[in-house]
């Protein structure tokens, strides 16, 4: 996995992606961008049975969220 400060760098730049000059951010672009970019930086493979399919582990989502918090 890619380093924790540089995952949440990376997420925060997905929350402020759209961010515009309007008195306001639409918070569901926000979200929806921040949700996406987790699942870009800790998705994984994974193999059960024959079958081949990406996951997250919650483990690193919650180290995540300190990181962010930290910047």
């Amino acid at each position: 996995m890619t380093n924790k400060k540089e995952t949440a760098q990376k997420i925060m730049e997905a929350f402020y992606k759209d961010w515009t000059d309007e008195p306001h951010l639409d918070d569901t672009i926000a979200v929806v961008n921040v949700l996406r970019e987790v699942i870009n930086q800790l998705q994984y493979q994974s193999f059960h049975h024959t079958e081949d399919f990406n996951q997250l582990a919650a483990d690193d989502i919650l180290e995540l969220c300190n990181e962010i918090e930290k910047l």
